[in-house]
């Protein structure tokens, strides 16, 4: 808390040592939160046998949680607030905001002094106002030179809010990274197929993916695949295959019907009409997933 002051105190004039300030804050805060986290240490197929914290041990821990969940959703703040004000300093302060919102995310169960479990508030903590803060200046953001990165920490943010990010993912996330897809270069695409992958990838994530919005990705992906397949070989990078089929692994999880759906060689033979063992045969051959 001090040192945030103490960051204010220095916004006038010392740009830089106000954005590494807010950067140590949001890592502090961020491995705190990993530290505080049930299980934390404990192998998969290991039980936590560790004693039960006394009353001044959980005491300390609830008063650390308090900390971390305020401490990151100011400075998730600041930083999207500085986006548009300091551009050259626009890649930490987005480093910022995704370990901020990562801790957020990390502390929204743990218990925190004075705050009941109250239905629907107490769970999220300051995890959701913070995104909900943070997520139109993202928008804003990924307007100018840094929109591929500005789009993956959106996605990031997506994949922490849930269900609560569906309308956010539907409005304004899916048209952007859609719009990279179809109309950026070879980079751009790598990018946003990268944002996508995350959302997909993430169980919490994939709360956000209407149905509707899983059709399109599907559709926008299978076009692509498309595209690559009448471009010569030689002229693929092999990166943005690369991130294509992860992208299309990542949203077969999410909605595989979308995904097979829409690649699917138009003159495929039902699967009913077709002896065993029964294979589909799809339209892109480039991109194996």
């Amino acid at each position: 808390s001090n040192m945030s002051v103490y960051a204010r105190h220095l916004h006038g004039r010392h740009a830089q040592a106000h954005v590494s300030i807010l950067s140590l804050l949001a890592e502090v805060c961020q491995l705190g939160s990993l530290e505080l986290s049930p299980g934390r240490a404990v192998l998969a197929d290991q039980t936590d046998d560790r004693p039960p914290l006394t009353a001044e041990e959980e005491g300390r821990r609830e008063e650390a949680v308090a900390f971390i969940v305020e401490t990151s959703s100011l400075v998730a703040t600041q930083a999207s607030e500085l986006l548009h004000a300091w551009e050259r300093l626009r890649w930490d302060l987005l480093d910022a905001i995704d370990h901020s919102v990562s801790a957020l995310a990390a502390c929204q169960d743990l218990p925190r002094p004075g705050r009941a479990k109250k239905e629907g508030e107490a769970e999220q903590g300051g995890l959701l106002p913070t995104i909900a803060t943070a997520w139109p200046q993202l928008m804003r953001a990924s307007e100018g030179r840094a929109r591929g990165r500005c789009l993956r920490t959106a996605a990031r943010l997506a994949c922490c809010g849930g269900k609560f990010a569906t309308s956010r993912v539907t409005k304004d996330l899916w048209p952007a990274l859609n719009s990279m897809i179809a109309g950026g270069d070879d980079a751009g695409r790598c990018e946003a197929l990268v944002a996508l992958t995350e959302v997909c990838a993430s169980e919490t994530g994939r709360l956000a993916l209407s149905h509707r919005t899983s059709l399109r990705c599907a559709r926008s992906l299978a076009s692509l695949c498309r595209d690559l397949d009448r471009r010569a070989a030689k002229n693929t990078p092999p990166p943005l295959v690369d991130a294509l089929a992860r992208s299309l692994n990542a949203l077969k999880e999410a909605d595989p019907d979308a995904v097979l759906g829409m690649l699917l060689d138009p003159e495929t033979k039902p699967l009913s009409q077709t002896s065993s063992p029964r294979r589909a045969r799809l339209a892109s051959p480039s991109v194996v997933f």
